[in-house]
């Protein structure tokens, strides 16, 4: 059964993308170079890291997307590194809205829907969205196979995703699926909220690969994903999201915030608790200043021991309708305790990116 699931998926990939020549077929992408000089304190391992980039590591973001049939569409993007010289197919899948009434269903590997902190992350080259440069101390997120419905009801929009809870297409047998539900709406003018509940409960060998990249420990590198921590069989994360925009009263400012749990179990359990605060306010139409305070405490029942904290202030400014550069400080400061997961470290970080 799970290798039939398998093949179909990708047999429904591959006519959707084998159909350009009949289809409307669009793209879009991005490309970033990006500046770095970030030093580290107290740990002696950062002597050995070239903080320094400089404008060379290019990143470049590629979205294929189109109608192949009726109510059908397909989207691909394609993420190239420079500094790996690496190219990878990040998505893949279709959608049809006409299948299910009024609901969506996405199938293929896709990005899950948790959180709203994708929507203002840097991922890869696809940056513009942040309002700073690197994300979050933690941004949990993954890119699973499987598949996906959505659409509204009563004014609250939802969706709903069972996948093969690890990365890649794999769906052996000691695979559980993998379950992520999100709701959200606007509260009043201006004000939205969101919720998000992600679970998966692997056999041993298996592992997750949602929220558990160790990307605080690695310097400041700037497409991070997912939270500190190791590789789990069992996950159980929910966050809580909200979102002011205060063009409704007036004010060229936006207001973010959310606060999350991590819990995974490899055979010893695991708890993170964290939380974001964020707000830009535009100087000019093409100018904007930004600050995010984030924070997670990795023993959370332990009287706060283990808090990572990330402070970053940026400012912003368009070139061109298409051109956008950023500037930002960053320092992130680390207890004792959480030493094993993340490093202390601050400085200036550049962006420069083109979209097209």
């Amino acid at each position: 059964m799970k290798k039939l699931a398998t093949f179909s998926i990708v047999a429904l990939l591959a006519v959707g993308l084998a159909l350009p020549a009949a289809a409307q077929i669009d793209f879009e992408g991005q490309v970033t170079g990006r500046f770095q000089d970030v030093e580290g304190e107290e740990d002696p391992d950062w002597d050995d890291v070239d903080q320094e980039m400089g404008f060379n590591d290019a990143l470049l973001n590629l979205q294929v997307y189109g109608d192949v049939a009726a109510g059908v569409d397909a989207f691909a993007e394609v993420q190239a590194k420079g500094a790996s010289d690496t190219v990878d197919i990040y998505e893949a899948y279709l959608t049809h809205s006409e299948l299910v009434p009024m609901t969506d269903l996405k199938v293929g590997q896709f990005e899950l829907n948790f959180g709203n902190q994708r929507q203002r992350g840097s991922n890869n080259a696809d940056v513009q969205a942040n309002n700073l440069i690197g994300n979050a101390v933690v941004d949990p997120t993954a890119v699973q196979t499987g598949l996906e419905l959505s659409g509204q009801y009563m004014g609250a929009a939802w969706s709903l995703a069972a996948t093969n809870g690890t990365e890649g297409a794999d769906f052996d047998d000691d695979r559980d699926m993998a379950l992520t539900a999100k709701v959200w709406g606007e509260l009043m003018p201006g004000l939205s909220a969101a919720a998000s509940y992600h679970t998966v409960d692997h056999d041993t060998d298996a592992e997750s690969n949602f929220g558990l990249s160790d990307y605080a420990s690695e310097g400041y590198y700037l497409d991070g994903d997912l939270a500190p921590g190791d590789s789990a069989n069992e996950v159980d994360a929910w966050q809580l999201d909200l979102t002011y925009d205060l063009a409704e009263v007036g004010q060229p400012a936006e207001l973010y915030a959310n606060y999350g749990v991590i819990e995974t179990d490899d055979g010893d359990e695991f708890e993170r608790e964290y939380f974001t605060v964020e707000g830009r306010y535009d100087l000019t139409p093409a100018s904007h200043l930004a600050l995010r305070w984030s924070e997670v405490n990795l023993e959370p029942d332990d009287d706060d021991d283990g808090d990572v904290e990330r402070l970053q202030i940026g400012v912003g400014h368009e070139l061109s309708p298409n051109t956008l550069a950023k500037l930002e400080y960053v320092d992130q400061d680390v207890d004792d305790d959480a030493g094993e997961y993340a490093d202390k470290f601050d400085g200036i970080v550049g962006e420069l990116s083109v979209s097209f």
